[in-house]
């Protein structure tokens, strides 16, 4: 099935690259401009967006965007438009810790979080100015 999904992403334009992971994000001003491979590569670029997995893995970032509760936190701090506080660098799902209404800040660590945070992000890239206004009940 995922060779299916591959060739159709290919078709679009879109570069597939495996067995190397994303080593750092590179920044020119504070703003995002790639990001260096773990096999010495380097992909341009104006916007980053991380996934990891089903646990919020945020390893990749530390030390690089603003963390919820402290340095080392366990969230992604980002805005209403799931920019972190690197411009040009979101992140979506399990990792991130968002303004909630309810609350000053809150990590929403469960599937539909991260599907509609996932349809979000796919509008504010294409240009759409929207806040992320999730409610999990």
């Amino acid at each position: 099935m995922s060779i299916l999904y591959e060739d159709h992403l290919r078709q679009q334009g879109v570069t597939i690259i495996k067995n190397s992971g994303t080593k750092e994000i590179l920044t020119i001003n504070g703003v995002v401009a790639g990001c260096r491979l773990e096999n010495g590569g380097v992909i341009e670029g104006n916007f980053v967006i991380v996934g990891v997995g089903s646990k919020p893995c945020t390893d990749l970032v530390l030390g690089q965007v603003k963390m919820a509760g402290s340095a080392n936190g366990t969230g992604i701090w980002v805005d209403g438009s799931l920019q972190t506080s690197i411009p040009g660098v979101f992140a979506i799902g399990d990792v991130i810790a968002l303004p909630f209404h309810m609350y000053q800040q809150a990590q929403l660590e469960h599937a539909l979080n991260a599907r509609r945070s996932g349809e979000h992000i796919a509008k504010v890239l294409s240009g759409i100015k929207t806040v992320y206004d999730y409610h999990p009940c």
